[in-house]
């Protein structure tokens, strides 16, 4: 069973991803733990590597049965589509959803890194306030 915190085995998927590492920054002040070099928001038991798919998945059942990985990326998605004035392809980089149409993702060949940051930074102010309440 595949999740979507998963690391994508396309390479430009693969490139999202490292790239998406950038993002662990914005965060990384008010994460409860952080380990030097690790871009991954959430870290795993080995040095330098996420958490894995099924320790996640066993997080979550933990904390709140039903509640699923894609939920977190849902509620992203909603929340850029309704509360930002995001385009949605900057938010589909930050997703690192890949572009079906071959004639679009060959003539789209930034990466949208700033433009992410940015997204991810105002993603962030928004979900503490949220931890820190419940």
């Amino acid at each position: 069973m595949s999740f979507p915190l998963s690391l994508p085995t396309n390479e430009r998927r693969a490139r999202a991803s490292r790239a998406a590492g950038a993002f662990g920054h914005s965060t990384s002040s008010r994460a409860a733990a952080r380990e030097d070099g690790n871009p991954h928001l959430f870290i795993g038991g080995k040095k330098g590597r996420p958490l894995s798919n099924m320790a996640m998945l066993e997080l979550l059942r933990g904390m709140r049965p039903g509640v699923s990985v894609q939920g977190f990326r849902s509620s992203f998605k909603d929340w850029a589509s309704e509360a930002t004035h995001t385009p949605n392809v900057v938010s589909e980089a930050a997703l690192a959803h890949i572009v079906a149409d071959k004639t679009e993702a060959a003539y789209r060949r930034g990466d949208l890194l700033a433009k992410r940051r940015k997204l991810m930074a105002e993603w962030a102010a928004e979900i503490v306030p949220l931890r820190a309440v419940q």
